[in-house]
């Protein structure tokens, strides 16, 4: 059997929000919030961003509009879509000061095919499946002889860019000056941004055996003690404690933290001992009367997933099955997605997966599991924490955020600091084993 801790959010007590919306007794979802934010028009980003950018949407065929959205990152990025009269995307711009190209790339493909090209005050690279399909440019430049700028651009797949097009665009966006130095020059060697990393298969002289799909257990109803936790509750505030305020409200009621979520405003805690789901639940009703600051103080409930597949034990037994992530030595808590690609990747864990990662655009680390699995990609932003399967055949692990078409796989339990300190120092080795 699978356990798998979630927070539901029910059977609990509440007072109404800001908002006005009472939220007692009901399941609350709570969305990670979009770190980009989406502007009206070109002068709103430029403002929001503190610089400007050339658009040039005579130069992309097709294009009917421009869609704005500005990033207040470290760096901060300026992102153009440039989309067709039925709303698809035909290709977008990422544009930063005082930064690498690399820095603000979401793309962590390996292009068989790339050229350089070289002026006096700006360079770029091209990637792609040939000169007649380019799928990516790195450009760096100096405005007025003097500003650093970066740019990323990303052609879609169902557009045909060839090294002319790319090359002619490039120069709209950053000016025509020293435009005869900007033709494609061709190639020697294939440029990529970085070399596959080496993976350690499974030990495995056979495929995976394809088994049953999950079965996902309905969570049982308010009032049943066996359906949460009995001794942990999830806390919900107008605004974030300060670190004396938390101390404070944690020796009132004699709890523990369990975990800050910093992407929002929520304390997940847990008291010193096992309590009755009557007695939890007063003590919430008390947090909640006694701060102002807390809008909902609810119990944390329990999902049980099981299979039947063989490798995984047959809930009746008892015996559970998890899958678990250690980052270099440590092993780290992680809440995983209910879905086919992590079921795909418990298979192949089973017998010990090791997986060499990269340091990748200062937010992530990506790494090749060796094979394609289940995919579900969707456009999603991610958060400090998220485990993410990219094309289907790498995972990526965030300790910053980056907004792009990834299939979640998990959750790792840790603050922003914590993920930091493990990713943010160079290359590691992650290994994935069923337990």
């Amino acid at each position: 059997m699978i356990l798998a801790i979630v927070s539901l959010a029910a059977c609990g007590s509440s007072k109404t929000g800001s908002g006005g919306t009472e939220k007692s007794g009901e399941i609350e979802v709570v969305g990670m919030p979009n770190p980009w934010t989406d502007c009206k028009d070109k002068k709103e980003a430029e403002e929001l961003a503190g610089y400007t950018i050339n658009t040039a949407p005579e130069q992309v065929e097709g294009c009917k509009e421009c869609i704005y959205r500005f990033l207040d990152g470290t760096p901060k990025i300026l992102e153009v879509i440039y989309a067709d009269e039925n709303g698809n995307e035909i290709l977008r711009v990422r544009k930063t000061v005082g930064a690498d190209p690399k820095d603000i790339d979401g793309d962590y493909n390996n292009y068989t095919y790339g050229v350089n090209a070289c002026g006096d005050t700006r360079s770029y690279q091209l990637f792609g499946k040939g000169e007649n399909n380019v799928k990516k440019a790195f450009v760096w430049a100096k405005e007025n002889n003097e500003t650093e700028v970066s740019y990323v651009i990303y052609i879609s797949d169902d557009v045909t860019y060839t090294d002319k097009m790319t090359a002619e665009f490039i120069n709209a966006l950053v000016g025509d000056a020293d435009k005869a130095q900007l033709e494609p020059l061709p190639g020697k060697e294939p440029v990529s941004e970085k070399e596959p990393a080496p993976v350690k298969e499974p030990v495995s002289e056979k495929e995976p055996e394809v088994s049953e799909p999950i079965v996902i257990g309905d969570p049982k109803k308010p009032g049943d003690d066996a359906a949460y936790s009995h001794t942990n509750l999830i806390i919900s505030v107008d605004k974030k404690f300060s670190a004396g305020e938390l101390d404070e409200f944690l020796k009132k009621y004699d709890v523990d933290l369990l975990y800050d979520y910093d992407s929002f405003n929520m304390y997940a805690v847990s008291t010193k001992e096992e309590k009755s789901i009557d007695e939890l639940t007063k003590l919430a009703s008390r947090m909640i009367d006694e701060n102002p600051n807390i809008t909902a103080a609810e119990l944390d409930g329990i999902v049980t997933i099981y299979s039947t597949d063989e490798n995984v034990t047959d809930i009746i037994t008892g015996t559970e099955k998890t899958m678990t992530l250690a980052i270099g030595d440590k092993k780290v808590p992680v809440t995983w997605e209910e879905n086919d690609s992590v079921k795909a990747l418990m298979e192949l864990a089973n017998n010990g997966l090791s997986i060499r990662m990269s340091m990748y655009g200062g937010f992530e680390q990506v790494g090749s599991i060796g094979q394609d699995i289940t995919k579900n990609d969707i456009q999603m932003t991610t958060s400090s924490g998220d485990i993410v399967l990219y094309s289907g055949n790498q995972i990526v692990i965030f300790y910053g955020s980056n907004s792009w078409s990834y299939t979640k796989l998990g959750h790792v339990d840790l603050s922003k600091e914590e993920m930091t300190e493990l990713l943010s120092k160079g290359d590691v080795t992650i290994t994935l084993k069923t337990e």
